[in-house]
């Protein structure tokens, strides 16, 4: 898609792009030319991924290194999604309202 590549920094990193992709295909839904591989990809609540921890959860782990690095990846995938957040909202009608927790979600479902 030209138009969001063009709003997009040079810094915005592979990973990153194909979150997008996912996001667009997964909003398409059964439309989607990619739809039985986004369909096949397991769902975020089924994942035992320390991002999608809430808080108490993660408390739990707090004097670990599990901790720490959780808290870096976190940090990370909020800038990322910051960084790319102002080009998504020029395209509501394929993205819809994407917020950071969608972001986080399609991260994790993509093993991003």
């Amino acid at each position: 898609m030209p138009a969001l590549e063009s709003l997009l920094t040079a810094d915005v990193s592979n990973i990153v792009r194909l979150a997008i992709v996912l996001l667009a295909e997964k909003k398409l839904g059964q439309v989607s030319t990619w739809a039985s591989y986004v369909n096949s990809l397991p769902l975020c609540e089924d994942m035992h991924n320390t991002i999608i921890w809430n808080k108490d959860e993660l408390e739990m782990v707090q004097p670990s290194s599990v901790y720490r690095e959780t808290f870096d990846q976190k940090v990370c995938i909020e800038k990322e999604f910051y960084v790319i957040k102002h080009a998504l909202g020029h395209f509501p009608q394929i993205f819809g309202t994407c917020t950071l927790l969608d972001f986080i979600r399609i991260s994790c479902m993509g093993n991003l």
